[in-house]
């Protein structure tokens, strides 16, 4: 063998030894990530059981599969929820390192806070999540993190008697979070939107529900900028039998965020949706002022609401009784735009405990109260 045979054969070899130890050790960061986030979610009062941790052995990809994932909500024996899911695949490519893909299964079990079991059913879902490596090589633990979930022909269905409760043709959101964002920075967005929510035939004969009983789109985007924002973190609450009581709500969150509102934290929010003849657009932001009391704005803008109404109306007399008080409240807002056709318009304002629609007080409401131990005061006077 020529001298250059052997050391192209030496190389080759190295290069396959290498890759094999990044390769290994590249399974071996996702299952300690893996085991890492278990371990967060325990403390946070989760239950969480798995089977057996699989490698990967495909030298195109590092991936792990962890088998019979269960996960179960803080709360009480039956009060909790529990989602089960039969498998859980998760794999970074080579040359994609800071890339890290889902491989969710097409079948979730959950068991609701009131007992009742639930298969989730999926044709599609993919779940691609995305690290900063600029935080990463900065060596801090606050990694800037984007991602996103498609799913197409969702189905629940009640485990007992597989019966289709609901159906949804498409589910889409993209996120990103950057824990290290400043007083302008977007800390947190969260956009997406649903098509094709429907719920069981039968329940629409049943009940005679208008529109065949579905929502055509609904579409959402939401940013939270600011320092020192975390995402909702409702462990101590989520599948528990909490009243649905704004002031319980508040009590329980607020102390997640002062520190955020002190720091000038601010936010947007938009939606649509379109059901029936029915096409609605709320538009809104928010901040707070020195005495760290909300300031929001923002629109509302609707057409079709008199047709979605009048055929709302048409199921029942009680319908008809809360249709026509919605469309007496509505009616000093209602315009007509281009063609004749009804718009519904409302500029909203709040400001100083005040609601005020197109320029009108409406409603006066109590301070928001804050948990004690901070200033009630931000840093920025000119605010």
């Amino acid at each position: 063998m020529s001298r250059f045979s052997r050391l192209a054969v030496a190389s080759t070899l190295l290069v396959v030894v290498l890759w094999a130890g990044l390769w290994w050790s590249a399974e071996n960061c996702l299952i300690g990530a893996f085991q890492q986030r278990v371990s967060w979610m325990r403390q946070d009062g989760w239950a969480v059981t798995h089977g057996p941790i699989i490698r990967g052995w495909s030298p195109l990809a590092a991936r792990i599969e962890i088998k019979d994932l269960a996960l179960k909500a803080p709360g009480g024996p039956g009060r909790s929820l529990a989602i089960g899911l039969p498998h859980l695949g998760i794999l970074i490519r080579p040359f994609s390192p800071f890339t890290i893909v889902t491989k969710l299964p097409l079948l979730w079990h959950i068991s609701t806070p009131a007992g009742i079991g639930i298969d989730l059913t999926f044709r599609s879902i993919t779940g691609r999540y995305h690290i900063d490596p600029s935080i990463v090589f900065g060596h801090t633990n606050k990694l800037a993190l984007s991602g996103a979930t498609a799913a197409s022909d969702i189905r629940i269905n009640s485990t007992s008697s597989n019966f289709l409760l609901l159906r949804i043709a498409s589910f889409r959101e993209h996120f990103r979070a950057n824990p290290v964002a400043g007083a302008n920075g977007t800390a947190y967005r969260l956009r997406g939107g649903i098509t094709g929510i429907a719920v069981s035939q039968f329940f629409v004969d049943l009940l005679h529900l208008p529109f065949d009983g579905s929502v055509r789109s609904l579409n959402f985007d939401l940013a939270m900028s600011g320092p020192n924002f975390t995402i909702p973190h409702p462990a101590s609450t989520l599948g528990q039998s909490v009243p649905m009581n704004p002031t319980i709500l508040w009590r329980e969150f607020a102390p997640q965020y002062k520190s955020w509102a002190v720091g000038g934290g601010h936010g947007s929010l938009a939606l649509s949706v379109a059901i029936g003849p029915l096409q609605a657009q709320v538009n809104g932001s928010f901040r707070f002022d020195r005495d760290l009391q909300p300031v929001a704005h923002g629109h509302i803008r609707a057409v079709g609401l008199g047709a979605f109404l009048a055929l709302i109306a048409t199921q029942s007399q009680l319908a008809a009784d809360l249709t026509s008080q919605l469309a007496a409240n509505a009616a000093p807002y209602m315009f007509k735009g281009p063609g004749g056709a009804q718009q519904l318009a409302i500029d909203f304002l709040f400001r100083k405990r005040v609601l005020s629609a197109n320029g009108a007080p409406v409603k006066t409401f109590p301070a928001l109260p804050w948990p004690s131990g901070q200033s009630a005061t931000t840093p920025d006077k000119s605010r």
